[in-house]
């Protein structure tokens, strides 16, 4: 994706540059494999005593999840006093190894997220949602790079919730009459007729959270049995239980725009800070690395440009 002139700004840049470089380089293979050693700082591979061990702390890459398939796999120590390479490691990560533009979608952290449709592979529409940061990532095909991008969603969730529901009326033997008549279907549809929310859950913060207005119907019926405290907590369950069960697919955004014709959130790149006239290795590493996304913006507008999806680029602003 980078043609060799924006490559070699690197070794333009001196030697300090180069030798973080090759310790990037060397932190994204030790994260490959998982290994980790004790005591040594991985971006800028010093070995420190037990005295500065505690000093030692564990940060991860963004989209870690869409690189790795083990549990450990993304993360990396760092030393406090090396603490200002972590924002330039992870954008190093993020531009060769995931090889994506990060997007932050310009809302309250407080607010749901929004909700976007996704095709599956049954051919059937539906529901899926962004998360606060979203992975625009390239991928080449022939001689093309097309961009994608992760989207997450729940196989079926209203009936894995009603069943999660009954459930915890079966272990606290309520009455059958209860378990018979519960029905999140039935209950949207006399929400939908009476001019109300029938939405069952959102998606806050990049977590499943049940409507206040479905938690009502979920406790009305053994709120006067059971302390509201003991029952909140497996709402608190259930949603923990829903949020684990999250999947993500990938689509490009040429079809992402044609399903969502409508989408209008903004969104916002960030840009490392560099101080020109200190000078240091992080500015000029800093400089580099927002060059190359500065490559990949321009290449994303030409796309959109080319297939028509310039609204989509409209709502990216660069800071």
């Amino acid at each position: 994706m980078f043609a060799r002139t924006l490559m070699n700004k690197f070794i333009q840049a001196g030697e300090d540059v180069e030798n973080m470089k090759a310790n990037f380089e060397n932190c994204c293979g030790d994260m490959i494999f998982t290994r980790r050693h004790i005591a040594r700082d991985m971006l800028t591979r010093q070995f420190y005593n037990e005295t500065e061990a505690d000093k030692l702390c564990c940060y991860r890459v963004p989209f870690a999840e869409q690189v790795y398939n083990h549990p450990f796999g993304g993360s990396f120590s760092v030393h406090d006093d090396n603490v200002a390479l972590v924002p330039l490691f992870q954008r190093f990560h993020i531009l060769f190894e995931t090889q994506a533009i990060e997007l932050n979608l310009d809302l309250p952290s407080d607010a749901p997220l929004p909700i976007v449709n996704v095709i599956r592979s049954s051919g059937k529409i539906q529901d899926a949602w962004l998360k606060n940061t979203v992975s625009l990532r390239f991928s080449k095909k022939s001689t093309e790079w097309i961009p994608y991008i992760y989207l997450n969603f729940l196989d079926a969730p209203e009936r894995t919730i009603e069943e999660l529901c009954k459930a915890f009326y079966r272990k606290h033997r309520c009455d059958t009459k209860i378990l018979d008549e519960f029905s999140v279907k039935e209950w949207q549809e006399r929400e939908m007729c009476g001019g109300r929310s029938s939405v069952v859950f959102e998606i806050i913060d990049n977590k499943i959270k049940l409507t206040k207005a479905f938690v009502g119907y979920f406790a009305s019926p053994i709120q006067l049995n059971m302390d509201y405290s003991f029952v909140a907590k497996q709402i608190e369950t259930i949603e923990s239980i829903m949020t684990d069960r999250v999947f993500s697919k990938q689509i490009s955004l040429t079809e992402f725009v044609q399903l969502n014709p409508t989408f209008n959130i903004k969104m916002k790149i960030h840009l490392l800070e560099v101080d020109a006239e200190r000078n240091h290795t992080t500015d000029k590493m800093a400089s580099i690395l927002n060059e190359l996304l500065e490559h990949q913006i321009k290449f994303l507008k030409k796309h959109t440009m080319l297939t028509d999806m310039e609204q989509f680029f409209d709502l990216i602003t660069v800071e």
